[in-house]
């Protein structure tokens, strides 16, 4: 059998990058998006003083935030908004 020789790079004008670097930058992306948003939905304090922020659910997607899963079964995200935040949810 022959060996075929596999290039897996995108040209990107004058750059080349490839598969594994762009999958790898866009998994950091996600799970540092995930980590920061995590810690935002902890930090309301319990200094009754100063005023609570709105509760943030942790999400992996920047930008698209929890809109695909509240979109696709939003009474399990509220369901699990309720379980990870420990507030109350409610729609009318």
């Amino acid at each position: 059998m022959d060996h075929i020789p596999l290039n897996f790079s995108i040209s990107l004008g004058s750059y080349s990058a490839t598969y594994a670097a762009i999958c790898l930058l866009l998994a950091t992306v996600c799970v540092v998006t995930r980590i920061v948003t995590g810690q935002r939905s902890n930090l309301n304090s319990e200094d009754v003083s100063k005023p609570k922020d709105v509760p943030v659910v942790p999400y992996f997607v920047p930008w698209l935030g929890s809109a695909i899963s509240f979109g696709l079964r939003f009474q399990d995200f509220l369901a699990g908004a309720q379980s990870v935040l420990n507030v109350p949810v409610k729609i009318n």
